[in-house]
């Protein structure tokens, strides 16, 4: 039965020695016996996600440059897929430089060197949470490769140069996975924006609001004014007649004209 509390408590301090205490911390890791699946499980797959975690919650919920829900998990999660792999992709890096080189390095102490190696930099991808401290993150990249030289000198027991000519191979294949998952996680979220930007085209366009129309009141002083009567035009009184009109017979209209 495994012990959990022992062994998140041991993965605690492998991790505080590494980065406190690396010289000695080597020594130990060189010296254990340890397999690929416990590597992962106690190491690699829980420090590899907090830079994903740290930049899909900065990216979708600081309010700012928000990025959809589903395109940020997405994008975190083929970072986070794209890191596991580049830990073991290092690690056949450094056992095939092993064998060009003629040193012994077999592939769990390989993995290890790049395991332990990252340890800094998964936890500089904190920073990534908040958008003013992710330049300081990549301080944490350069204790990783300080890292990997002082491992490869005292795990594999090769000479100064030799250690510079892994580290420098590791740094450069490090970085062209970092790039391609930059990449990746790029065209991803374009392609998200992009759907999400069809779907919007395809709504049909709302028609404007109307402004409603205030009700007509009737005034009741329309109405009085519609019951009074209109006044007839004033029209002035005929002049008075002079004595020689008066004294003149009224003129009689002729009879109408009777047709057959």
């Amino acid at each position: 039965m495994v012990d959990w509390g022992n062994r998140l408590m041991n993965a605690f301090v492998r991790i505080q020695n590494v980065i406190l205490d690396s010289a000695a911390e080597w020594t130990t890791i060189s010296q254990e016996s340890s397999s690929i699946k416990e590597l992962y499980i106690w190491h690699i797959i829980p420090l590899a996600a907090i830079g994903p975690a740290a930049s899909f919650a900065a990216s979708s919920f600081d309010g700012i440059s928000k990025v959809p829900i589903a395109a940020g998990l997405c994008t975190a999660f083929i970072s986070y897929v794209v890191m596991l792999a580049s830990v073991y992709l290092l690690a056949l890096v450094v056992s095939g430089l092993a064998g060009l080189l003629g040193d012994d390095c077999n592939q769990i102490l390989a993995l290890k060197l790049t395991a332990y190696a990252y340890t800094p930099t998964w936890l500089a991808g904190m920073l990534y949470a908040v958008p003013f401290l992710e330049l300081v993150a990549v301080f944490g990249s350069i204790y990783a490769v300080y890292l990997l030289h002082q491992g490869i000198s005292l795990v594999m027991k090769v000479p100064t140069w030799k250690a510079t000519c892994y580290a420098l191979a590791v740094t450069i294949s490090a970085l062209l996975l970092a790039y391609a998952s930059v990449v990746i996680s790029g065209s991803t979220l374009k392609l998200f924006r992009g759907l999400q930007a069809g779907k919007q085209q395809e709504k049909p366009a709302a028609a404007p609001p109307t402004k409603p129309q205030a009700p007509r009141v009737s005034n009741p002083s329309n109405a009085a004014r519609r019951d009074v009567p209109r006044a007839t035009p004033y029209q002035a009184p005929p002049p008075p007649m002079t004595p020689a009109e008066a004294s003149q017979p009224p003129v009689e209209a002729p009879p109408p004209l009777i047709t057959r």
